[in-house]
């Protein structure tokens, strides 16, 4: 609503946090992707392509390159990563594909 965002912006919260947000250096990576995931991630079932499964997280190029390196330091799996939208480039989207590579990481995060 109108009167929430007024509040939260008056509590420090930027506007459009997707374009800004940055990823914070706590010592609980899997905590915060698990959390970040909860919000802008997603799981994908797709039956025509041999039941594929897919993860895919969306944000800014700074988060998900950050989250991309994490994942692939703890689990040594390299996601990829795509544009969303020619009109924000800077908007992008982690992908993982295949049952395996993204079980390991659900299990990691849960």
């Amino acid at each position: 609503s109108a009167y929430m965002s007024r509040q939260l912006t008056k509590l420090g919260v930027p506007r459009a946090k997707t374009h800004t947000f940055d990823f914070i250096e706590t010592g609980y990576d899997r905590d915060f992707i698990r959390g970040y995931f909860d919000g802008d991630g997603s799981i994908s079932f797709d039956k025509n392509q041999y039941d594929r499964v897919s993860i895919s997280l969306t944000g800014n190029e700074l988060i998900i390159d950050r989250i991309n390196q994490i994942i692939q330091g703890q689990l040594d799996l390299k996601g990829f990563i795509t544009t969303r939208r020619k009109e924000t480039p800077n908007i992008k989207s982690l992908l993982y594909n295949g049952t395996h590579v993204c079980f390991k990481i659900l299990d990691w995060l849960y």
